[in-house]
């Protein structure tokens, strides 16, 4: 098996040269995430173009709308991604989100957050779609949302950046948590102890592209192609052959997504 990208933002215009330094890391899927209606339809036109490219590479998407939005957004926009959802032909979409709480910025009120977060949980479990959970800094109504509604199948803290205490809550509720080049860096210690307590079969790898790139090439704009050096560095992190975490993350991922 090779590196599957569980998130990222992939861009249209340089798709050809990702798609070949991506090859050259042995990564062969990815998931491209919208964060609005707009954005969201992006993606679509990036997975038409991508599989037109490269048939054989796995690609599929999520349509959101990021709580930075919810605001601008509003109930119009979860309706806008049920439009896109409607009209995918070809199965492109397996996932809504990312979505969520995000108390660090806090760009739209909490309360319009909460709620554009809930209705794409249930447009989420009416299509039967993987939830894409971004939060940051709101644990506590992130946990307290999801144990207020109905949730669908399969949900994905994406770009997991909790402790051991929110590790063990998501293996507890068969939560997967995607870990990022966040996991890299010199002060996420607390995040590595996370990744060694987080069951293995919840375990996915991102690059969040283009932002978070990885050691050693932090500074520098992100590729999907980056997931082999999260990947890697996490196999060592938690002394797992680095051929047999590729090979786990991969299901893992197919899995989540139900691909």
């Amino acid at each position: 098996m090779s590196w599957f990208d569980s998130h990222c933002h992939p861009e249209l215009d340089v798709i050809e040269e990702e798609l070949a330094y991506a090859k050259e890391r042995d990564v062969a899927g990815l998931i491209a995430v919208g964060t609005t209606p707009e954005k969201s339809r992006g993606v679509m036109s990036y997975l038409k173009q991508m599989r037109r490219i490269a048939p054989e590479f796995v690609c599929y998407g999520s349509v959101g709308v990021h709580p930075h939005d919810a605001a601008a957004s509003g109930m119009a926009g979860v309706r806008a991604l049920e439009q896109l959802i409607n009209e995918d032909d070809d199965d492109l979409v397996v996932g809504v989100g990312e979505c969520g709480l995000d108390y660090y910025y806090e760009h739209s009120p909490r309360s319009n957050q909460i709620e554009i977060f809930k209705a794409q949980i249930d447009l989420a479990l009416r299509y039967d779609k993987t939830l894409v959970i971004h939060t940051r800094d709101a644990w506590n109504d992130t946990f307290e949302v999801l144990s207020s509604v109905e949730l669908p199948r399969r949900v994905i803290f994406h770009c997991f950046v909790g402790t051991e205490k929110e590790a063990k809550v998501a293996n507890d509720l068969g939560i997967y948590m995607s870990f990022s080049g966040i996991v890299t860096f010199k002060n996420s210690d607390e995040l590595r102890a996370a990744a060694k307590v987080a069951r293995r079969d919840l375990v996915l790898v991102e690059t969040d592209a283009p932002y978070l790139t990885p050691v050693p090439l932090r500074g520098k704009p992100n590729l999907f192609g980056n997931v082999s050096l999260t990947g890697t560095f996490l196999a060592e992190l938690l002394d797992l052959d680095v051929a047999a975490f590729k090979d786990l993350t991969w299901r893992n991922t197919r899995k989540a997504f139900a691909i």
